[in-house]
């Protein structure tokens, strides 16, 4: 007789979790499911873009007919100094806000996980105890201070 141990895997080990594709289980569900959102991001964003782009194409008072005059509305735009100002002020009050607010975002979170580990800190050092235990508490105290 052969012996049959060998047939067999002496380890047997889980199989990983595969991820499947959206296509390879349901595609009409997937598809029920974005549909709705679909529909409504092409009547409200989709539509009123590429709209907005053809009537910029046009020459056009909505009393006398539209004409197409192509890109030279874009061109009057570059000319106009009211137009350059508004850019200007644009991109001044985008760099300004930017530069204020990146600093101050670095500082909070700085000082934030200043205290927490000055909180930790002291609450290991207040007590005698081992260097195990004592990281293990640093990390318990700032994960709840973290989870409020």
């Amino acid at each position: 007789m052969a012996d049959q141990s060998l047939d067999r895997p002496l380890v047997t080990v889980p199989r990983a979790h595969v991820r499947r594709s959206l296509w390879e289980g349901e595609p009409l569900v997937a598809l029920a499911f974005l549909l709705p959102s679909l529909v409504l991001l092409g009547i409200f964003v989709f539509y009123p873009l590429v709209y907005v782009v053809y009537l910029s194409l046009l020459k056009w008072d909505l009393i006398t007919p539209a004409t197409t005059i192509g890109l030279k509305n874009y061109g009057a735009l570059l000319h106009d100094p009211y137009f350059l100002q508004a850019l200007q002020v644009t991109v001044i009050i985008s760099l300004a806000s930017i530069v204020i607010t990146l600093p101050c975002g670095f500082l909070t979170h700085y000082l934030t996980m200043l205290q927490f580990v000055q909180q930790g800190l002291q609450a290991v050092f207040d007590k005698q105890q081992d260097p195990a235990s004592a990281m293990q508490q640093v990390a318990t105290r700032v994960n709840g201070i973290l989870q409020q």
